[in-house]
């Protein structure tokens, strides 16, 4: 089992024309177990040329709005109990493109964990001590790129390529690496949008 996964990101520069959006997450479970999530990442969103960027805590793993808060703010989403709610930490975090991410989220029991990200580029770090009702499964682990409007009809953005490094999960005592793991890129109505490739310490996702 996995109780915890962890990598370092750069925040991509986008470019879309007019509305789009892309978010670049950790998570703890969501995939053999869907029905509970917990992780962290920064979501990006373009709307009329503007880009901007939120910080985002999370309990699930389906976006499916551009995100109705301001830009540089963070909210928790904690399915099914809790949809939106701000993240209370929000003003001591802000990103922008280039920025250096290290992100780590952390289950210290099946209904309890942390997420953490940390901004090496200026110093600041937000964390978030959660507890759910719903428990973990701890039976996989994701380092991702998604479209969190595509319900809504917005594209995923052109995020370039996207790079964790220091990836790596883990158990008892114990390390993960994500090569060898599971690959599934994005399709959106039969073209597929992204290529991934995974070394000893490292994900990569390109646009295409």
């Amino acid at each position: 089992t996995f109780n915890g996964v962890a990598g370092t990101v750069v925040v991509p520069t986008v470019s879309h024309p007019n509305k789009s959006s892309v978010v670049s997450w950790l998570a703890l479970d969501g995939i053999s177990c869907s029905y509970t999530t917990l992780g962290t990442g920064v979501s990006i969103a373009v709307d009329g040329g503007r880009v901007s960027y939120t910080r985002k805590v999370v309990l699930n793993h389906t976006f499916t709005h551009i995100s109705p808060f301001p830009s540089q703010t963070a909210w928790i989403q904690w399915w099914p109990h809790v949809f939106l709610q701000l993240f209370p930490d929000s003003d001591s975090l802000n990103i922008s493109a280039g920025d250096t991410l290290n992100i780590n989220v952390t289950a210290s029991s099946p209904t309890s964990g942390t997420v953490t990200i940390q901004n090496l580029s200026n110093g600041q770090v937000a964390s978030k001590d959660l507890i759910s009702s719903t428990p973990l499964c701890e039976q996989d682990v994701q380092w991702s790129v998604a479209d969190y409007g595509w319900e809504s009809g917005i594209p995923l953005a052109d995020f370039g390529t996207l790079t964790y490094t220091n990836a790596h999960a883990t158990g008892e005592n114990i390390w993960f690496s994500p090569f060898g793991g599971n690959i599934t890129d994005m399709r959106q109505n039969g073209t597929v949008l992204t290529n991934t490739t995974t070394g000893e310490t490292s994900v990569t996702i390109k646009y295409q």
